[in-house]
């Protein structure tokens, strides 16, 4: 995972790429070069979605009484 940008910017970034996938400027190579990218990317922003929900989760347990209710991203 890159630590050293901020999950702003790692779905700024997706979104360049996605940009410059569909408008065709890139050609297949650098086409699936991008693509992987990406996919790493949206990796890498899942896992920390998934470890924000696990402590907001904690948090929200370790309240008295515990609140249940889930909450969308």
């Amino acid at each position: 995972m890159d630590n050293n940008k901020s999950f702003e910017d790692k779905m700024k970034r997706v979104d360049e790429i996605s940009a410059l996938i569909s408008n065709g400027s890139a050609g297949l190579r650098e086409s699936v070069a991008l693509f992987e990218e990406g996919m790493k990317l949206i990796d890498e922003l899942q896992l920390e979605l998934d470890g924000t929900k696990a402590k907001v989760q904690m948090l929200i347990g370790a309240s008295d009484p515990p609140v249940t209710e889930d909450f969308e991203c």
